[in-house]
């Protein structure tokens, strides 16, 4: 796996659908697996920027 790039700027996390974004009818994909997808990338590059301030 690659290690993640540092951004100079933090991002903003990723927007959370509204509960009416998702129909329920189970889509391969759905708004929750996007949400989900994009807030665990966030959530690494928040952690690789913590962790290089922090050395």
């Amino acid at each position: 796996m690659e290690p993640v790039k540092v951004p100079e700027k933090m991002p903003e996390p990723p927007e959370k659908p509204l509960a009416g974004d998702c129909c329920g009818s189970g889509c391969v994909r759905c708004v929750w697996d996007v949400y989900y997808e994009e807030l665990e990338e966030y959530n690494k590059i928040v952690k690789d920027v913590t962790d290089s301030k922090a050395s």
